[in-house]
């Protein structure tokens, strides 16, 4: 994830002390996110040529046994035939329909790469592997992090098969960096401010 490597490589407490504002500090890290995801998906297809895989950006529905209708962006369509298919889609994360989600102040998993300025506090919901990831995240970018788990943490990472002793250093980790973990916590309501731009309209 180039969020994640973007805060290891980014020391946040040294360009504040240099006087430079959060929208500088955010603009560097959005800049380097966007060369990780570029040189990433450049080595992606590097190596799908050199082992001599055909690769095909396009839009794909299984129609029989063996075939794929393919489209491209430009509208053509071709179907490509394989003895064996391997669908690998990946997740898209759930947005439960009681969360106000406008991506601005409130985001899911996949929309908080599209954040925009450089937050001082975040509130994470729940205490999966994405969320402890974010948690760790944000608080090497500087941000104060709260978990807020229906549950308890330990438990939650129980039931997705993590092991145990796993379970007891990932918590002790979060503990360290000084993330404030609340169990037994669910929100009853959500108070969105307006972001700058509604304001002015």
């Amino acid at each position: 994830m180039a969020l994640r490597e973007a805060g290891k490589k980014v020391d946040i407490k040294s360009m504040k002390a240099q006087g430079l504002y959060d929208n500088v500090i955010w603009g560097q890290i959005q800049g380097m996110c966007l060369n990780m995801a570029s040189m990433n998906a450049q080595n992606q297809l590097s190596h799908l040529a050199q082992f001599k895989i055909a690769y095909l950006q396009a839009h794909a529905t299984i129609v029989a046994p063996r075939k794929i209708f393919v489209k491209r962006e430009d509208g053509s369509h071709c179907i490509v035939t394989a003895e064996k298919i391997l669908v690998t889609t990946g997740s898209k994360a759930m947005r439960p329909s009681e969360i106000p989600f406008d991506d601005e102040r409130i985001f899911d998993s996949d929309t908080v790469n599209t954040l925009s300025f450089l937050p001082d506090s975040v509130v994470i919901l729940g205490a999966g592997i994405i969320a402890i990831e974010y948690a760790k995240i944000f608080k090497k970018l500087g941000a104060e992090v709260s978990m807020l788990i229906r549950s308890g943490v330990k438990s939650s990472l129980e039931r997705i098969g993590m092991d145990r002793d796993i379970a007891d250093e990932l918590i002790s980790s979060l503990r360290k960096d000084n993330v404030n973990i609340y169990e037994q916590t669910t929100v009853t309501s959500y108070l969105v401010p307006p972001t700058r731009a509604k304001q002015m309209k």
